[in-house]
Formats: C-alpha cells, structure tokens, sequence
C-alpha cells in the first residue's frame, strides 16, 4: 500500500522559492553527490539538494528517507519541486524487481537507475556503445581508458562537462536502443542503461529566464 503523506506545513518558515531538486544516491562514496552538486550555480533558477544515505542504503530505506525530508520540508511537485533516487543496479535481478515494485508504490520520488553502475553514464561522455558488462568494476575499467586516475568519490564534473550534451544523446539512444529490442526496464536485460540523463533535462528545465544553460561551458 503507497504511504499517506501529511499535507501539514512545518520547518518551512525559510522555504525558498526557487524548485527544489531532491537527490539522494546509495553507498558510501562521494561519485554521485559530487557530480549532481556541481550543476548548483549562484544565480540558478533552482536549489539542489543531496542527501546523505546514512544506514539506509537500500533502495527501500534510501525512498523513505527521501520521502520524510520531502514531507518534513513541504515540497511540492506542483511549485517544481523533483525528488530523484539514484541506485546501481549492479547485474541483479532481484534488485531491479525491488526497484519496479517501489516505483510503482512512490507518490514521490522517482528512481534513476544505472546498470550496471553510475560509471555508465560518464562513459557516454566519451563514446556510445551496447557493448554489456559483466560488473561494475567491468565499467569502471572502461572508465579509466578516459579517465585514467578515476577513483570511487573522484570529482570528474569538470572533465567531462565539455561532452554534456552528446552523453544526453548517447544516453537516449541506448534506451531506444533496448526498446526496439524489447527489453523492459528496470532490468538486467538493459546492459549497458542510464536515466542520469533525466536528471540533466530536468535541471535545465528549472533554471530559470536568468539562470545559464547546463550543456553551457
């Protein structure tokens, strides 16, 4: 059953006006928090907000997390306001049934999912392939052809924001690719896929008649 949300005003005496862009990411490392950070800019026409997993770093525990500070902090999908769970889905099946059933259950965040990890989509930064792999440490390896320092809570926003835009591209081919192809998602079947592309479009959705373009240098 979807949870009841308190419609109840409170700790919002200070709400900005600005939308709210709400992440939280699983594990320990800083990758993901760093990256989605840097896109925070003085003048933007939003706020973005990363969350720390704390003990919750389960797709489940990570959704209820997101979802308390959604209530505690009064956001509102109809003043802009997004909320974005990012998970890896590592080559398992069963965390992607996990994922689907708690989709479908959310009434507020919605699941960024990266197969077989987050690493995914830096590589279409540099190129576009359908070539699967067969773990995560698999794609970081790729990674590390074009980025050859990367590390686990390494902040590479800078090197790869020239290639914005074609990682955009690269990302909406592959899931047109694994549509053609019949494979439902979220599932192992989508190997290589990410949604961190939705993310994107939908920070630069938000930014406001003043704020700058995100796929600007």
């Amino acid at each position: 059953m979807a949870r009841r949300f308190d419609t109840r005003k409170r700790n919002n005496i200070h709400r900005k006006t600005n939308p709210v862009i709400l992440l939280i990411a699983e594990g320990t490392n800083e990758t993901e928090s760093r990256y989605f950070s840097s896109f925070q800019h003085q003048h933007a026409g939003y706020t973005i907000i990363v969350l720390k997993t704390g003990h919750k770093t389960d797709p489940e525990g990570m959704l209820k997390k997101l979802e308390d500070y959604w209530v505690e902090k009064n956001l509102d999908a109809e003043r802009g306001d997004k909320a974005f769970v990012v998970v890896d889905l590592d080559c398992s099946k069963a965390k992607a049934q996990l994922i689907d059933r708690l989709s479908k259950i959310s009434r507020v965040g919605e699941f960024i999912v990266s197969n077989p990890c987050f690493e995914v989509w830096f590589l279409l930064h540099f190129r576009y392939s359908t070539k699967s792999f067969l773990s995560s440490s698999e794609a970081i390896s790729e990674l590390k052809k074009y980025i050859p320092d990367y590390q686990k809570n390494s902040d590479v926003a800078g090197i790869i924001k020239p290639n914005l835009s074609q990682a955009v591209l690269n990302a909406q081919r592959l899931v047109a690719y694994h549509c053609e192809n019949s494979n439902k998602w979220p599932s192992n079947d989508c190997n290589p896929r990410t949604d961190v592309s939705e993310v994107i479009l939908a920070i630069e959705k938000r930014r406001g008649p003043e704020g700058h373009s995100v796929f600007s240098s």
